[in-house]
């Protein structure tokens, strides 16, 4: 599974097959949409997780809230992602929730 589509359904967003893209120049995999808790649509290809802080803190939030305070430290680059690359944090945060997915 892709980064996005974890992160996305980590977040509570549901892949909606049925309004799948008929566009032939996005690539397969990038087509589809995702409908969010709130009720908008996203297309797989819309997805900024990986280059968005806009998009990411929400799941930094979401991670934060989940982690036990003992554990804080050794997820540091998603506790305080002030001063890291979006790219580190990104990747911290797809690791946390592959593993809290195997709990």
């Amino acid at each position: 599974m892709k980064d996005y589509k974890l992160i996305a359904e980590f977040m509570g967003y549901n892949y909606d097959k049925c309004i799948a893209s008929t566009d032939k120049s996005t690539p397969l995999d990038m087509q589809g949409e995702y409908l969010t808790p709130d009720g908008d649509s996203v297309s797989e290809s819309e997805l900024e997780f990986h280059e968005s802080w806009d998009w990411l803190m929400p799941v930094l939030k979401k991670i934060k809230l989940q982690i036990h305070p003992n554990n804080m430290g050794m997820w540091r680059k998603v506790t305080e992602p002030i001063g890291y690359d979006i790219h580190e944090v990104h990747q911290e945060a797809v690791e946390f929730i592959k593993r809290y997915s195997n709990e």
